[in-house]
């Protein structure tokens, strides 16, 4: 049991470099769950087990506590509105955001000392995204054949082993930024990984991502970076881009104009239906039923078209808002503020996932929370030892 939780971590990494590869569908429904499900479960009870060595007398765990209190709080006073089996649904929904935030604070919150996640294992986690990454764009540039498991037709696009570019953006960040706040890597090293990920990060054609990238850079790095070298790798991303097969699709024109309007229009969605609960919300998570007052089709929730964002809208904070209110969006930045103060990393992070979640839900998907934890406990493992060694 002594080691149980390095190798849960390491065995996390391992599932969350292969993405969808480990989905798992339930009863020819489109509903899944996934490997890191499974391992994450694993490893809330394992930090039950090893509870001595928590500290959970933190700001952070409060502000936690205080958001996911208020989302049973907001499903509680939804119980009238909705049937048996949309609250059966909804109550699934919170228990999985609840294990997900539940280990995410027990993995910042236990014992700094122990280093849970190796730095062995960050690197095969690191290899085999970028491995899967490169093998999909060079090997698998259409994903066409995917759309009947509810996956956009990429064209063209990395999106690695996630079928996403949003996540396959968030992911070749959060690799990025570790590459760059981690001590472990020669300055030359570090200088062609950090190059390698930025053209993966550009080949993923994600504007949100793109435009969140440039402003977090902005707001962080102003001081630091070197804006001469800046100006010429931009140029130098520029011309490959124009290099890129298929550039001229309209799926890779980043001028398109089709997805702005669909976002408008998801907005514009979200609001209405926040404002018939705009302080306590409709309850985590009823939004499938309430969207499907508002949809003109039902494809959807057929199994040869299982759509993945039924149960959200495109930006994380209009999920808050429509879910739990104005209360529960205010605690939810409250608990992002709180997060952002565990390590540079994390702030960092925390500030382009936060932009880039204006646009797309990657703030609340699993898989980008757990890299996001996992990479933040790496290093701030990394720096108490290095500390330790010092002294």
């Amino acid at each position: 049991m002594k080691k149980i939780l390095p190798w849960l971590m390491t065995g996390l990494l391992l599932a969350l470099s292969l993405g969808q590869l480990t989905r798992i569908g339930l009863l020819n429904q489109p509903v899944y769950i996934y490997l890191y499900d499974l391992i994450v479960g694993f490893s809330v009870i394992a930090f039950i087990w090893k509870r001595k060595q928590l500290d959970l007398h933190t700001k952070l765990t409060k502000a936690v506590g205080l958001f996911l209190g208020w989302t049973v709080i907001s499903l509680v006073i939804s119980i009238p509105f909705y049937s048996v089996n949309e609250h059966v649904i909804a109550v699934l929904y919170l228990l999985r955001l609840m294990m997900y935030f539940g280990f995410m604070v027990m993995l910042l919150c236990f014992d700094h000392k122990q280093q849970l996640v190796s730095t062995t294992a960050v690197r095969a986690f690191m290899i085999l995204v970028v491995t899967g990454a490169w093998v999909q764009y060079l090997l698998y540039p259409n994903l066409g054949n995917l759309a009947y498991l509810g996956w956009d037709p990429h064209l063209y696009r990395m999106v690695g082993l996630f079928f996403d570019p949003p996540t396959a953006a968030s992911v070749f960040a959060l690799i990025a930024l570790y590459v760059y706040y981690a001590k472990a890597y020669q300055s030359k090293v570090k200088w062609i990984l950090l190059a390698i990920l930025t053209v993966m990060f550009i080949l993923t054609v994600s504007r949100g991502a793109l435009l969140s990238a440039v402003v977090t850079i902005t707001l962080v790095f102003a001081r630091r970076v070197n804006w001469k070298y800046l100006i010429a790798g931009m140029i130098t991303l520029f011309i490959i881009w124009n290099l890129v097969p298929g550039k001229s699709l309209e799926s890779l024109n980043i001028f398109r104009t089709t997805t702005i309007r669909t976002r408008i229009e998801d907005y514009q969605k979200a609001i209405e239906i926040w404002q018939k609960s705009p302080i306590t919300g409709i309850g985590y998570n009823h939004i499938t039923p309430e969207k499907n007052k508002y949809e003109e089709t039902t494809e959807w929730l057929e199994p040869y078209n299982p759509s993945h964002a039924s149960a959200s809208f495109h930006s994380s904070f209009m999920v808050i808002l429509v879910t739990t209110g104005v209360v529960g969006l205010g605690l939810f930045i409250y608990m992002l503020w709180q997060l952002s103060t565990v390590h540079q990393y994390a702030q960092t992070s925390l500030i382009f996932l936060s932009l880039f979640s204006l646009f797309d839900n990657v703030l609340l998907l699993p898989l980008v929370m757990v890299v996001w934890v996992i990479l933040t406990r790496a290093l701030l493992s990394a720096d108490k030892h290095k500390q330790t060694v010092s002294h």
